[in-house]
């Protein structure tokens, strides 16, 4: 009895100290990016950007979302809107490895975020730089 849960116990520990390496590698700056995908505001005003960070091999691909002023680049930085994983790979593979995700402006200040129901999500903030967004696990 004591061997299982020692067992169980280191894999709790193994479980959480993933999660926390995913979420610090998805939230630093020491990471490779490329944009998938950036969807204008109906205003032009603003831009969400949908991007994928790989952090290296302890850590997954995410999909990511950040809000900028249109005509800003988007830097290096990790997402200020929207960070999700696949949860370790227990969903269909984008392109990119990160969870499907979407962009849809539903008014000039309200954007909707579509993204796997299944996703492991880090981050989902509202609003950012002025803009309300909607988060919908329907994909």
């Amino acid at each position: 009895m004591r061997g299982r849960t020692a067992l169980m116990l280191f894999a709790g520990v193994a479980a959480a100290a993933t999660a926390v390496a995913v979420y610090m590698g998805a939230l630093s700056g020491a990471c490779d990016g490329s944009i998938i995908a950036s969807s204008s505001s109906p205003d032009g005003q603003h831009r969400a950007v949908l991007f994928e960070r790989d952090c290296g091999a302890t850590s997954a691909s995410t999909s990511q979302v950040s809000i900028v002023a249109n005509g800003e680049a988007l830097g290096s930085s990790a997402a200020n809107a929207f960070v999700a994983d696949s949860n370790h790979q227990a969903l269909r593979a984008t392109a990119w490895g990160g969870p499907d995700t979407r962009l849809s402006w539903i008014a000039p200040a309200t954007l909707e975020i579509h993204y796997d129901r299944g996703a492991r999500v880090f981050l989902h903030e509202t609003p950012v730089k002025g803009i309300a967004i909607r988060y919908v696990p329907d994909l």
